[in-house]
């Protein structure tokens, strides 16, 4: 599923706060560290690519691993799957690797799914982020009722950082202000894509709330005040090279969690 086997890089996301959170389940609270391995599907391979990859977590579970992640669908843009792997620290993310690396029954079976893949991909990629819970609003959602992610990407230009991220609090106190039921969790780029690439997470049951969020949105534009205003525009005008966001579904035969997670929605997650 990635130019690195994944056992290189086993999963602990939409998206574990210290050491032991992993083994207790999906996050509770925003990961510190995210790594995001994207998969670019061939055309009309989608449901062969799932097919083999329904064996990581038959693989993972036969190991009784504790390494949860997420595997989320592209539903704009070109056809993606995108791995989501929250670690605490990259200390935690060292040792999930050995522990893969120390199960030779698991490596193996790891590479050999990871060798099938190779039919289905046009390519993939792997970038790391650290959290921003400055820039980041809202409570955290229950992963496991997840179903829908919304991402949004933002290319700030190189020694705009400040500036962009002053605005990024003035958007959260305007979200706070009008939207206080809202929820997001920013990231920032760390490694695998360029500086200055910030990433917005927001996730919901039901993709029909997405129409709720964008009304409860425009409602809130309606109501900022013109300095708010003329700071988001400069910083949007001056900061920012290029915004984009794009929908994922959450798979459920591509993911692995635990079997408390699972109780939460069983006709889902089976």
């Amino acid at each position: 599923m990635r130019n690195l086997p994944r056992f290189i890089l086993p999963l602990c996301l939409l998206v574990a706060v210290a050491a032991n959170a992993a083994a207790q389940g999906l996050p509770a609270s925003q990961p510190d560290r995210l790594t995001v391995i994207v998969e670019e599907l061939k055309p009309g391979m989608a449901a062969d690519h799932e097919a083999n990859e329904a064996g990581w977590p038959k693989a993972f579970a036969a190991a009784n691993s504790t390494d949860y992640y997420l595997a989320v669908e592209s539903m704009t843009g070109s056809p993606e799957i995108w791995y989501l792997l929250p670690y605490a620290s990259w200390t935690a993310e060292a040792a999930a690797n050995k522990a893969v690396e120390a199960n030779p029954t698991l490596s193996a079976e790891l590479g050999r799914l990871s060798k099938a893949d190779g039919p289905f991909l046009a390519g993939s990629r792997t970038f790391q982020l650290v959290a921003r819970p400055d820039l980041s609003y809202g409570a955290f959602p229950d992963v496991a009722l997840a179903r829908y992610y919304q991402v949004t990407t933002f290319r700030v230009r190189l020694g705009h950082e400040q500036s962009f991220e002053a605005a990024a609090k003035t958007y959260r106190a305007m979200t706070e202000k009008s939207t206080p039921g809202a929820s997001y969790r920013m990231y920032q780029v760390a490694t695998g894509m360029p500086g200055g690439t910030y990433l917005v997470f927001g996730s919901v049951s039901d993709y029909a709330e997405f129409d709720q969020h964008m009304a409860a949105e425009m409602e809130m534009w309606g109501k900022v005040s013109p300095a708010d205003m003329a700071t988001l525009q400069q910083s949007m005008a001056n900061d920012v090279q290029s915004v984009i966001s794009h929908r994922y579904r959450v798979s459920p035969t591509m993911s692995y969690i635990g079997a408390a997670d699972r109780a939460k929605d069983p006709a889902f997650w089976k």
